[in-house]
């Protein structure tokens, strides 16, 4: 005859072993999860990296990137001045400083990587372009925005100015003449 003991000890054993079997296909279907998690992530990152660069080089971006690079002015208050009586480069700058800002933002918040967006968009020059002839003008404007007028802007302004240092390139706004540092 058997004695319960050892019943109790051979289901024990098995309960034992059960949750340790348990345990360890949490485990393999965890981790599978989290690469899955990954991937996804980085999928969608890339979609959207992506997204807003092929909306970028559009030809009516390019055409409104144009207009607000080839302006000039002697003063702040000439640009402003004009800025108020043409629509049209009212329309482009400040769809250029918005799409700008915005890719600062997501640069800034984590959701996409600057050293991406400066492998992308040519060595950030985009923004470095855009800093270097508005950068005085924003600043003067926020007096009358505040303080975050275009606060992102000026932050990938000095991601790219300072992965350009790290690469050893020229750190110039080019065709603006500023040169930084």
């Amino acid at each position: 005859m058997v004695d319960i003991t050892v019943f109790q000890e051979v289901f024990y054993t098995a309960g034992a072993l059960s949750v340790i079997v348990a345990s360890v296909y949490y485990t393999i279907t965890l981790r599978g999860n989290q690469r899955n998690f990954k991937h996804t992530l980085e999928t969608r990152q890339a979609q959207l990296l992506m997204g807003l660069f092929q909306a970028f080089w559009d030809k009516d971006n390019s055409r409104s990137l144009t207009n607000v690079f080839s302006q000039t002015w002697d003063t702040p208050d000439e640009f402003w001045e004009r800025l108020r009586d043409d629509t049209n480069l009212y329309a482009d700058y400040s769809h250029m400083l918005r799409y700008f800002d915005s890719i600062g933002y997501l640069v800034r918040s984590g959701f996409l990587d600057s050293r991406q967006v400066y492998d992308i968009l040519d060595g950030g020059r985009p923004f470095i372009l855009m800093w270097g002839k508005y950068g005085d003008l924003i600043r003067s404007r926020r007096v009358t925005e505040g303080a975050s007028y275009a606060v992102n802007l000026e932050y990938i302004y000095g991601e790219m100015i300072r992965l350009r240092g790290l690469n050893g390139e020229p750190v110039v706004a080019h065709h603006s003449g500023e040169k930084i540092g």
